[in-house]
């Protein structure tokens, strides 16, 4: 658990640093869709990473069921951001060219599987009572 939320923390802050460092200077004012997607997908982005990476240890140290089921819409919310990144919008979206990220983009999956296991593990400790 405490892994998986020291990589979830680690790459969410990678995601923040690398999408306010971003070098947005690609973008003109007549910016073409794709540009304009992610200056706005970014946004959105920031705000639900920084609100999560605030929230979770509020939960964590107060309730845990209220984390459970917090836990649960981040990993839906990740998943789905990711598939959708992934298989509807590669073509039309250009990320700056930087190391932090295509680091952030490399280990989403590794994200995933770790807020998977996170919500599987706070289910059992739910459920044993703990």
């Amino acid at each position: 658990f405490w892994l998986c939320t020291a990589l979830g923390y680690g790459v969410g802050t990678l995601a923040i640093i690398s999408i306010s460092l971003a070098d947005l200077s690609f973008m003109d004012a007549s910016g073409t869709v794709g540009a304009r997607a992610v200056f706005h997908l970014s946004v959105v982005r920031l705000i639900i990473i920084s609100v999560t990476l605030i929230v979770f240890p509020v939960l964590l140290f107060t309730s845990l069921r209220h984390l459970f089921y917090f836990m649960i819409g981040i990993t839906a919310w990740v998943s789905m951001v990711y598939l959708d990144d992934v298989l509807v919008l590669y073509n039309i979206m250009q990320y700056p060219q930087s190391a932090a990220i295509n680091a952030v983009m490399t280990l989403r999956p590794f994200v995933i599987i770790g807020l998977l296991w996170m919500c599987f593990e706070l289910q059992m400790r739910l459920k044993n009572g703990s």
